[in-house]
């Protein structure tokens, strides 16, 4: 056995996971038995291992596969030892490398890294070897995995997958790399569809370590930093390092093949002799999204590669193949099923008796009409005239007394670089990491009612705001300048706003209308739906043409505006309830169904399945309907998408994570202040900002388990003075809408002129005749 000397150093983190073996042999098997006290009250419990099969070896020993020997017929437990080799003379000059890993191992076996790290459950020591015990993974190792003809016959994956396995990675090392730790040697990791786990970490190393005298790293995968090309290895940062290496991972995962051919040829790449090899991965059918991202991380220069945080914002991993297959909920698709269930909550945090879920595996067939003077079915066209402008001393239209009486929460956003919420007539941006205030916005006279960013459009995202105020003036505003880009006015008051891909605004009116409105040139198209009621909740698809309708009277619809308007799904229930949050949660390109998620005001959350490409004898499907109570009671609620399928909802004075990838429907409770005003959500990167009373702003980090990370009281008047710039593009518009059906126009689509502040007309163009690009278009870039 190794002496305890050599092990003086340990920090209490590892020295609590070691365990205490010993080992014998029947001739035929070999059996590892631990033996550790429960209390000091009981007898000591024994664990007995047998030893399977050797899985693989390294360059520092073997892996071998352990299963539990158990009396009883429970189901079989595995486990996974790397045994490494060792020396008394390597035990004294590289006892700190040893000790690393099992720090690291330790340190990211926590609960909170169980969905990124391999779980380690101790180690222990025999004469001559270290032991680690870690959690076994049915499907090995990627690279594995791609050589296996039978598995994968191509020996490469389709980029929507790698897309699903690069975002996993990237948000276990970020934590990683949060942690002050490197892997430095990350490679295929482990798959499980596509669940990936980073393992290995035998070569990470805390990054205060810079000047550590080894270089490690499997070959293939050395940045060139590390082989001397461009500094001294010896002091490279092994954060950027590890992105490096996470570029060959998904260039290996694409193509099938290595980066470069050798360590020459790297040189050769950094000394400017030849390009990158983009080549190969336009002819495996790359998209120029993952070109971008993979020559970003495998940049010569290390501090031009984007931090493992960052890079989680990139254009590649915000197109819609990045969703997980696993974000969707399975469903039964025997045509002529029914069935509900009524299925338990297995809490992580609590447990509520009241709580139902339901799934629903028949599809509506015969969906209520939303008015039945005017029956509407599957596909029905409806003729959408569009109005033109009327004089601008036309009377204003009152708000809806229904949308007044809705209970709503106080406006609310997040990019990935701010959050913003709205305070009187001043929208307060904050920074998304440390919540302090960076700038307020204080173009409106009137309290601000609506307010909405730009997370998706190919033009920027995270660049624009959109707000209205109760004086039904609309600003659009450039977010990172501070300035306003245009301001206009409506006569007929609006009750929802959303920002569609191409960077268009699209806004709902009281009157059951909407309006599109195009930034960059100011022109617009009103369009009446055949509800005239408030849309008070919409949701537009990434092909700009496929938008959601919410109404104050519970009236669900999906309609497509080319070439004319038609309604594709009536969503409509027998019990209505007005609707105040809709979102989209796209999937994979392969799947054909997308998500919608919708939040009624009574508290109930419905997730629709709903087809890609329309077919009348395929209609949209209700999957769930998500309760805590039997009754609930009305009132503020909000609902959104986070990573991973999750939906977070804020109703009931309760803020809540559900799960509904699988049958059994599992929740969480995010422990928000009483009485949250505000909700925002940023989807890619898993985290949740709250507005509280006394403005208290929260941050939660989604991702498991769940934790508040900032928390900063904002005082109640006095903000910092807006940035001093000079402002540009400020035109004021003014929209307003006919009641006059002679002035309607048989077109799908009229485009309303506008003009500027110095009375010129500004560009016009027919909506209908613009180029909307499709969600396989340009990538987003950087936030």
């Amino acid at each position: 056995m190794l002496s305890v000397d050599h092990f003086d150093q340990l920090t209490e983190l590892v020295r609590d996971s070691r365990l205490h073996a010993s080992f014998r042999s029947d001739g035929q098997n070999r059996y590892t038995v631990h033996t550790h006290a429960v209390s000091h009250r009981t007898r000591p419990k024994r664990e007995v291992w047998l030893h399977k099969r050797n899985l693989g070896q390294g360059g520092f020993g073997i892996i071998q596969l352990q299963a539990k020997d158990t009396t009883d017929h429970r189901e079989a437990e595995y486990r996974v030892i790397k045994s490494v080799r060792v020396s008394e003379s390597d035990l004294v000059l590289k006892r700190s490398l040893y000790i690393r890993e099992l720090e690291a191992m330790a340190k990211f076996s926590h609960q909170k890294y169980i969905d990124f790290f391999v779980k380690f459950y101790g180690w222990y020591d025999s004469p001559g070897w270290i032991h680690i015990a870690m959690e076994y993974c049915e499907l090995g190792d990627l690279h594995t995995y791609l050589k296996n003809p039978q598995l994968c016959p191509e020996g490469r994956l389709p980029e929507d997958q790698v897309q699903d396995i690069a975002s996993q990675i990237l948000d276990a090392l970020s934590l990683m790399h949060g942690e002050n730790f490197a892997h430095r040697d990350l490679k295929p990791a482990p798959p499980g569809h596509w669940w990936i786990k980073l393992c290995d970490l035998g070569l990470s190393k805390r990054t205060e370590d810079r000047f550590s005298t080894e270089i490690r790293g499997t070959t293939g995968f050395m940045p060139p930093e590390l082989l001397g090309y461009n500094g001294d290895p010896k002091t490279a940062d092994p954060c950027f390092g590890d992105m490096w290496c996470l570029g060959e991972l998904v260039f290996q995962t694409l193509t099938g093949q290595a980066t470069f051919d050798n360590v020459a040829e790297i040189g050769k790449y950094c000394s400017g002799r030849t390009s990158f090899p983009d080549d190969v991965l336009r002819e495996c059918k790359a998209s120029e999204a993952a070109i971008k991202f993979i020559t970003a991380v495998m940049h010569v220069n290390p501090s031009e590669r984007p931090s493992a945080q960052y890079a989680r914002t990139h254009g590649w991993m915000e197109t819609d193949s990045a969703s997980q297959t696993s974000d969707t909920p399975e469903q039964d698709v025997r045509g002529d099923s029914e069935w509900s269930l009524d299925v338990p909550f297995w809490s992580q945090s609590n447990t509520i008796p009241e709580a139902s879920a339901e799934w629903t595996a028949t599809a509506i067939h015969d969906p209520i009409p939303f008015n039945a003077a005017e029956p509407t079915g599957f596909g029905q066209n409806v003729e959408a005239p569009q109005t033109t402008k009327s004089p601008l001393n036309q009377q204003d239209v009152e708000v809806d007394d229904a949308v007044k009486n809705l209970k709503l929460l106080n406006p609310c956003a997040a990019t990935a670089s701010k959050f913003l919420y709205a305070q009187g007539s001043t929208i307060i941006c904050c920074d998304h990491d440390t919540l302090a205030i960076k700038r307020k916005f204080s173009g409106h006279a009137d309290k601000v009612q609506l307010l909405v960013v730009d997370n998706y459009s190919e033009r920027g995202p995270g660049s624009v705001v959109v707000s209205y105020d109760s004086g039904q003036t609309a600003i659009v505003w450039d977010l990172m300048m501070g300035n306003e880009i245009v301001r206009f006015t409506f006569d007929e008051p609006l009750s929802s706003v959303a920002l569609m891909r191409n960077g268009n605004v699209v806004f709902g009116t009281t009157e059951g209308s909407i309006i599109i409105f195009e930034t960059l040139t100011s022109e617009y198209s009103s369009i009446k739906t055949p509800n005239k009621v408030a849309i008070t909740a919409l949701a537009v698809l990434a092909d700009c043409q496929t938008f959601a309708l919410g109404y104050q009277n519970g009236s669900l619809l999906v309609i497509k505006l080319q070439p004319q308007l038609t309604i594709l799904h009536n969503l409509t229930g027998r019990k209505s309830s007005p609707i105040t949050t809709l979102a989209w949660h796209v999937t994979p390109a392969k799947q054909r169904c997308e998500m919608l998620a919708v939040q009624t005001h009574d508290g109930v959350v419905q997730v629709w399945s709903v087809a890609k490409l329309y077919d009348a004898q395929d209609p949209a499907s209700r999957i769930r309907d998500l309760r805590l109570i039997d009754k609930p009671v009305g009132g503020p609620s909000w609902m959104g998408w986070s990573k991973k399928g999750r939906i977070i909802q804020s109703s009931n004075s309760q803020t809540l994570s559900w799960d509904i990838r699988t049958k059994h429907v599992t929740y969480d409770i995010i422990h928000t202040l009483e009485h949250v005003r505000g909700l925002a959500v940023y989807t890619r990167g898993g985290f949740l900002f709250t507005l509280g009373p006394n403005n208290t702003v929260q941050k939660f980090d989604l991702n498991s388990p769940f934790a508040m990370v900032a928390n900063v009281q904002h005082p109640t008047d006095e903000f910092p003075p807006p940035p001093l710039s000079e402002a540009f593009g400020n035109l004021s518009v003014r929209f307003a809408t006919s009641n006059n059906k002679s002035e309607l126009e048989s077109s799908t689509s009229v485009m309303g002129i506008s003009e500027s502040n110095d009375g010129q007309p500004l560009p016009f163009a027919h909506q209908a005749q613009r180029n909307v690009q499709s969600s396989a278009g340009e990538p987003h870039g950087w936030i």
